[in-house]
Formats: structure tokens, sequence, C-alpha cells
């Protein structure tokens, strides 16, 4: 793979390996990791079964709700029962994940130091990400706890299902809470690792010894060319992991919004119930905006490394095989292909991620007089 070399470098380091509890479970390195993966997955299925019986049963709480509250508990249902067996099936699907970080090892072979360092440092901004989010979801889980055993202190339900009910609802809380951060840590882990074998390529065009080398040397070039090919495989590895489970949350999030706001709409529109919508909005901004900007990032990445390989076209003293073979990495690079396929359909580029987000406010601007 790619090797270069680095002023004022240390001895060779081994590449930082995954730390998330999801990947230390998927790889069977700890116990203790893969009871917190299935726990926080069984919790999730108890929330659907929670709000099944606040639907279906006569004194539950859902049942004298409005039409609304029922479709968005009803959209809730179906995801908590959906996301915890996505969550599962990374566990069957592990080989996946194993060939991901093999081919992610060839990569950075002897460019560890550099892949390392950019790792770390984009860690630390992760770590931020996810402390806002475990924040904003125990905030909201303490509140909806706290209107939860209000509702059931006033409606006189009997000491049995007041202990079973709110008993279960801490349960259901504190595996949202960890399941969520745990979740969106996975995927932008996953996501660094990604970005750093492009990081790689573009150090290596950016190196200043590159251009003090022959100008005839091909070598270079088809070793680009080859740690690109391989970081293509590389996401196409992560797209048969995470696919499913990033595609559904996407169409969750949309859903879970539009029911927000339309609780809202037929709320009573005072000033609590609109600071209530917008930090909610903010919170869930968090997950979303987080996950779409590590992902679009691949495509980004790949997209900059074109223009360090057409700069190299500038140069008229190379030979007719060099530039044979820096015109068939630019053929490559110029399909702007490369990148995490939404849904294995759509490569999540800027534009991409416009639409969409311009097909989503339509339909949030739309929603309340629909309602009404």
């Amino acid at each position: 793979m790619l090797s270069f070399s680095v002023q004022n470098t240390v001895d060779i380091e081994k590449p930082i390996q995954p730390s998330s509890i999801l990947s230390q479970s998927i790889l069977r390195k700890s116990a203790s990791k893969r009871i917190i993966h299935l726990a926080i997955s069984l919790g999730f299925m108890l929330r659907s079964f929670i709000i099944y019986y606040d639907l279906t049963i006569e004194d539950g709480i859902i049942k004298a709700s409005s039409n609304l509250s029922k479709y968005y508990a009803i959209w809730k249902l179906i995801y908590s029962f959906v996301f915890p067996c996505s969550l599962i099936a990374l566990i069957f699907n592990s080989n996946h994940y194993i060939e991901f970080l093999n081919i992610w090892t060839n990569i950075v072979h002897r460019n560890e130091n550099i892949i390392n360092a950019y790792i770390t440092s984009n860690r630390k901004f992760i770590y931020r990400i996810i402390l806002m989010a475990f924040i904003y979801e125990a905030a909201v889980n303490v509140i909806q706890l706290i209107q939860l055993v209000d509702m059931i202190t006033r409606n006189n339900f009997s000491m049995y299902f007041q202990v079973i009910r709110i008993g279960s609802q801490v349960l259901v809380s504190i595996s949202i809470v960890f399941g969520w951060s745990l979740f969106v840590y996975f995927i932008l882990e996953t996501c660094i690792y990604i970005h750093s074998t492009f990081i790689l390529i573009d150090n290596h065009f950016d190196n200043k010894k590159h251009n003090q080398l022959d100008s005839n040397n091909i070598e270079q070039i088809i070793l680009a060319r080859s740690t690109y090919s391989e970081s293509i495989k590389l996401i196409s590895c992560a797209e048969k992991l995470l696919s499913f489970l990033i595609t559904g949350f996407y169409i969750y999030y949309v859903g879970y919004c539009l029911g927000i706001i339309g609780q809202f709409s037929v709320s009573e529109g005072t000033f609590m119930d609109v600071l209530t919508v917008i930090f909610r909005l903010l919170g869930e901004t968090i997950y979303i905006g987080s996950i779409t900007h590590y992902l679009v990032h691949i495509n980004k990445l790949s997209d900059k490394i074109f223009e360090k390989v057409y700069s190299l076209t500038l140069n008229r003293s190379r030979t007719v095989e060099y530039n044979d073979e820096i015109n068939l990495f630019l053929l490559r690079v110029g399909r702007n292909d490369v990148g995490f396929r939404f849904a294995n359909l759509f490569v999540m580029t800027p534009a991409f991620v416009s639409s969409l987000a311009t097909i989503s406010l339509t339909l949030v601007l739309t929603l309340p007089s629909l309602l009404h």
C-alpha cells in the first residue's frame, strides 16, 4: 500500500483500533461489551412492547390520546423493534466488519503515525458530539419519565401497575440514552476510519518530497491508485454492514421530527410548547447533522483528490507512460461516484443531501396546514 516519509517521525506505531462498545462486541473482544450490546437492544424491544400495551389495552396511557399521537406512537413502536434487530444483526454480519478492518490495516501499513494522529484528533471531536447527544437524550427521557409518573399518579392506577410501568420505563430510558450514544459513536468512528485512507492519499500528494521525485517515477502513482481502489472496497464493506441500519435511521428521523412538529401544531401553542419543540429539534439535529456530515465527507475527500491528481498533468516533463497513469487515475476519480450509498442506491454527496433536506423541509412546512 501507499507509503511515504514524513519529517521528524517517531518509531512506527501500531494502528489505533476501534474503541466503540459496538465494535468490541462485533469483534468478540469483550464479553462485557457484548452483554451491553444485547442489553441495550433488549431495552429498545421492551419499549416497543410498552408502546404496544399502551395502544391496545383499555387502560393504556395512549389509548385515549389523539389520532396523531397514536400514529406517532405506532411509528416509534415499529422502529423500536426494527432498530434493536438491526443492532443484533451486526453481530451476525461481523465478517463484513472484520473484512473492513483487514482492508484498512493493509492500506495504512507503514503509515501508522499519520493515521493515528488523524484518528486521535477526530475522536476528540466525536467525544464532544456524543456528550451533547447523551445530555440531550438524558434530559428528554428524564422529562418523559416525570410526565409518566405524574400521569399515572393522577389516574389512580394500582400500585402494582405503577411499579411495573415506571420500573420498565426506567430500564427503557437507560437503554435509549446509552443506545443512541453508542450507535452514533460507532457510525462516526467507522466514518473516520474511511476518511483516514483518503487523508493518506491526500498527504501523499501534499508531501514536498513527492515533487522532488524522479519525474518518470510511475510507481508512486500506481501506489496511489492502488490505495484509492482499496479505499473503495473499504466503503463497500461498510455499506454491507451499515446500509440498512443507516437508511432506517434516516427514515425514522424524518417521521419522528414530523411527529414532533405535528404534536405541536395541535397543541395549545404556549411558550413552553414552543421551547420544547425547539429543544427537541435542535437535539435531534445533533444526530442527523453529525452522521450526515461524516458520511458526506467521504465523497468530499474523494473529490478533493481529483484536484491533486489533475495538477500533476501540468508538468510537461512527464513521460508518456507516466501521463497514461495520471489519466487513468483522473478517469476513475472524475466519475464522482465514490462515497457511502444511501439505501445502496444513491451516493451521499452534498447535492443529494441538499435535495433530501429540501424535500424534508417542504413536508415540515406543509404538515400543520394538512392537519388543520
